[in-house]
């Protein structure tokens, strides 16, 4: 079953290019039935697939909510569904979940979107007539960039073009709160593969996805469990699970004491070394400290 009227638009940057093909292998894979159309989103570089007729969206120099915004107003469909690069697949998807979805956005115009990726969240309200699905009554939570089907003009209107993604989420959803649109979450376990409509894992603890600006250790397992090869994880680098642990604890924390606030700033530097040194593995040099001055 083909999900009619609807474009599967991927949002990357040139800096995460290495987790292109291993999406789209794992989308061919676990997601036969997928949208014909698929537009990636990008600044610059180019990607090609023999099996796949993906159209590369490129805007350089410009906040991700302006790529974003732009690419919209090019696809025709009148839904889309939105991924990011590293919602890498590990199950097949439930197309007729998906089918449902866009059943009911068909008979309630005011259905912006059906959020995919689930949660168990207590501000989810309970609804018979969506079942699973739960609404997003707190505004607070209502933009997100979790794999999801939305209408293609309603998410337009949301948009602000000089925001991030991080500002769209949560100042996007502070501007919900007078819409009489409904946003519709998947109600489940954050964690159970087996019981999602889109199954991946999102989550720092379950090591998967790419978080930091790196990937994390499951992504390895992943990738040789489905005989993909080549990834370039080095372009990123690698985050362990203890590595993970230090990062929280001595990078992130806030009531270190004594050499607790040494290796907090040595972990500072060290980070901010460390990611200058990729930006010029991806970019090159010139590019690559621009990219540390100036992202977009």
């Amino acid at each position: 079953m083909k999900i009619e009227n609807c474009t599967l638009v991927v949002s990357s940057c040139d800096k995460y290019k290495s987790a292109w093909m291993p999406y789209f292998t794992l989308l061919k894979k676990y997601w036969p039935e997928h949208p014909s159309d698929i537009y990636l989103i990008t600044e610059t570089k180019q990607y090609h697939d023999n099996e796949l007729d993906i159209k590369v969206f490129n805007m350089d120099g410009v906040p991700w909510s302006t790529r974003i915004c732009c690419c919209l107003e090019s696809i025709k469909t009148k839904y889309i569904i939105f991924s990011l690069e590293d919602f890498f697949l590990q199950d097949y998807v439930k197309t007729n979940a998906i089918a449902k979805c866009v059943m009911w956005m068909e008979k309630n115009e005011k259905i912006a979107v059906c959020r995919f990726y689930p949660s168990d969240s207590k501000y989810l309200e309970p609804s018979d007539k969506y079942s699973p699905f739960r609404f997003a009554s707190s505004h607070n939570m209502r933009l997100e960039t979790q794999f999801a089907i939305w209408n293609r003009e309603t998410l337009i209107s949301f948009i602000d073009k000089s925001e991030s993604p991080h500002q769209f989420e949560y100042q996007g959803s502070n501007r919900t709160v007078d819409s009489n649109y409904k946003f519709l979450w998947y109600y489940g376990n954050q964690h159970d593969i087996k019981g999602m409509i889109f199954p991946y894992l999102n989550w720092l603890e379950d090591g998967c996805n790419i978080h930091f600006g790196k990937y994390l250790w499951n992504n390895k397992r992943l990738f040789e469990q489905n005989d993909i090869k080549g990834v370039r994880m080095h372009e990123l680098g690698l985050i362990s699970q203890r590595g993970l642990q230090i990062r929280l604890k001595y990078l992130y924390g806030d009531k270190l004491k004594g050499i607790g606030k040494l290796l907090k700033l040595f972990y500072t530097v060290y980070d901010k070394f460390d990611r200058l040194l990729r930006s010029i593995l991806v970019f090159g040099l010139k590019k690559g400290i621009q990219k540390m001055v100036k992202p977009y």
